[in-house]
Protein backbone atom coordinates (compact mmCIF):
# COMPACT_ATOMS: atom_id res chain seq x y z
CA UNK A 1 0.00 0.00 0.00
CA UNK A 2 2.52 2.24 0.31
CA UNK A 3 4.21 1.94 -2.49
CA UNK A 4 0.93 2.34 -4.19
CA UNK A 5 0.82 6.06 -2.70
CA UNK A 6 4.50 6.84 -3.47
CA UNK A 7 3.10 5.85 -7.39
CA UNK A 8 0.45 8.07 -7.27
CA UNK A 9 2.25 11.02 -5.22
CA UNK A 10 5.19 10.74 -8.08
CA UNK A 11 2.56 10.64 -10.77
CA UNK A 12 0.87 13.41 -9.69
CA UNK A 13 3.92 15.41 -9.33
CA UNK A 14 5.22 14.39 -12.57
CA UNK A 15 1.76 15.90 -14.08
CA UNK A 16 1.92 18.97 -12.13
CA UNK A 17 5.84 19.59 -13.08
CA UNK A 18 4.59 19.05 -17.10
CA UNK A 19 1.66 21.44 -16.92
CA UNK A 20 3.47 24.23 -15.38
CA UNK A 21 6.36 23.59 -18.37
CA UNK A 22 3.54 23.94 -20.64
CA UNK A 23 2.29 27.42 -21.68
CA UNK A 24 -1.53 28.44 -20.98
CA UNK A 25 -2.62 29.02 -24.44
CA UNK A 26 -5.83 30.85 -23.62
CA UNK A 27 -5.96 34.35 -24.32
CA UNK A 28 -6.08 36.93 -26.80
CA UNK A 29 -2.88 36.69 -29.51
CA UNK A 30 -1.45 39.08 -32.08
CA UNK A 31 -0.66 36.55 -35.06
CA UNK A 32 2.01 38.14 -37.68
CA UNK A 33 2.19 36.73 -41.01
CA UNK A 34 4.71 36.72 -44.17
CA UNK A 35 3.64 34.99 -47.39
CA UNK A 36 6.29 33.85 -49.70
CA UNK A 37 6.41 36.89 -51.98
CA UNK A 38 6.86 39.20 -48.96
CA UNK A 39 3.60 40.62 -47.62
CA UNK A 40 2.60 41.23 -43.73
CA UNK A 41 -0.36 40.64 -42.72
CA UNK A 42 -2.08 40.31 -38.95
CA UNK A 43 -4.69 38.85 -37.20
CA UNK A 44 -6.30 38.25 -34.02
CA UNK A 45 -6.61 35.09 -32.15
CA UNK A 46 -9.03 34.33 -28.85
CA UNK A 47 -8.40 31.28 -27.72
CA UNK A 48 -10.53 29.60 -24.68
CA UNK A 49 -7.86 26.03 -24.09
CA UNK A 50 -7.93 24.99 -27.15
CA UNK A 51 -10.12 26.40 -29.33
CA UNK A 52 -11.40 29.74 -30.94
CA UNK A 53 -11.16 32.27 -33.24
CA UNK A 54 -8.85 33.85 -35.75
CA UNK A 55 -10.05 37.23 -37.24
CA UNK A 56 -7.80 38.62 -40.16
CA UNK A 57 -7.84 42.01 -39.82
CA UNK A 58 -7.67 44.20 -43.20
CA UNK A 59 -4.39 45.95 -44.56
CA UNK A 60 -5.47 48.09 -46.89
CA UNK A 61 -8.31 48.95 -49.30
CA UNK A 62 -7.43 45.89 -51.42
CA UNK A 63 -7.29 43.42 -48.43
CA UNK A 64 -10.95 45.40 -47.22
CA UNK A 65 -12.41 43.21 -50.38
CA UNK A 66 -11.26 40.29 -49.59
CA UNK A 67 -13.89 38.06 -48.84
CA UNK A 68 -11.60 36.69 -46.35
CA UNK A 69 -10.97 39.70 -44.11
CA UNK A 70 -12.51 40.39 -41.35
CA UNK A 71 -14.52 37.22 -40.79
CA UNK A 72 -14.45 35.07 -37.52
CA UNK A 73 -13.08 31.26 -38.48
CA UNK A 74 -12.63 28.63 -35.89
CA UNK A 75 -9.84 27.74 -34.93
CA UNK A 76 -8.54 24.51 -32.66
CA UNK A 77 -5.36 23.83 -31.47
CA UNK A 78 -3.36 20.04 -31.15
CA UNK A 79 -1.03 19.65 -29.14
CA UNK A 80 2.40 18.18 -30.40
CA UNK A 81 3.82 17.87 -27.09
CA UNK A 82 5.27 20.86 -24.54
CA UNK A 83 7.37 22.04 -27.14
CA UNK A 84 5.03 22.25 -30.60
CA UNK A 85 1.24 22.40 -31.36
CA UNK A 86 -0.65 22.63 -34.51
CA UNK A 87 -3.23 25.18 -35.33
CA UNK A 88 -5.83 24.40 -37.48
CA UNK A 89 -7.91 27.66 -39.09
CA UNK A 90 -11.84 26.14 -40.43
CA UNK A 91 -12.14 29.16 -42.91
CA UNK A 92 -14.48 27.13 -44.84
CA UNK A 93 -16.84 26.41 -42.46
CA UNK A 94 -17.62 30.18 -42.49
CA UNK A 95 -17.36 30.76 -46.17
CA UNK A 96 -16.42 28.53 -48.84
CA UNK A 97 -14.35 31.17 -50.73
CA UNK A 98 -12.18 31.06 -47.50
CA UNK A 99 -9.14 28.25 -47.85
CA UNK A 100 -8.60 26.46 -44.34
CA UNK A 101 -4.98 26.82 -42.99
CA UNK A 102 -2.99 24.83 -40.87
CA UNK A 103 0.21 26.17 -38.46
CA UNK A 104 2.89 24.27 -36.78
CA UNK A 105 4.32 26.21 -34.04
CA UNK A 106 7.10 26.41 -31.92
CA UNK A 107 6.44 27.53 -28.17
CA UNK A 108 9.47 30.15 -27.94
CA UNK A 109 8.49 31.34 -24.24
CA UNK A 110 4.89 31.38 -22.39
CA UNK A 111 4.06 34.46 -24.72
CA UNK A 112 5.65 33.62 -28.09
CA UNK A 113 4.44 31.19 -30.39
CA UNK A 114 6.65 31.22 -33.80
CA UNK A 115 6.17 28.55 -37.08
CA UNK A 116 5.20 28.17 -40.51
CA UNK A 117 1.93 27.38 -42.49
CA UNK A 118 1.85 24.26 -44.40
CA UNK A 119 2.20 26.55 -47.73
CA UNK A 120 5.91 27.78 -45.91
CA UNK A 121 4.31 31.19 -44.95
CA UNK A 122 5.99 32.50 -41.68
CA UNK A 123 3.83 32.71 -38.42
CA UNK A 124 4.59 34.68 -34.93
CA UNK A 125 1.89 34.71 -32.50
CA UNK A 126 2.67 37.22 -29.51
CA UNK A 127 0.42 37.38 -26.34
CA UNK A 128 -1.45 40.53 -26.20
CA UNK A 129 -1.58 41.29 -22.17
CA UNK A 130 -4.39 43.26 -21.11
Amino acid sequence: MRHFRLGIALLFALLIGQAAAEPEPSGTWRATYSTQSGERHQATVIIHVAEGTWITLGQSNSRRHEPCAGRRFPVTLVGGGSSTVTLLIAASKVNAKCPDRSARLTVVDTDTLEGEFANGDVLRLDRIVN
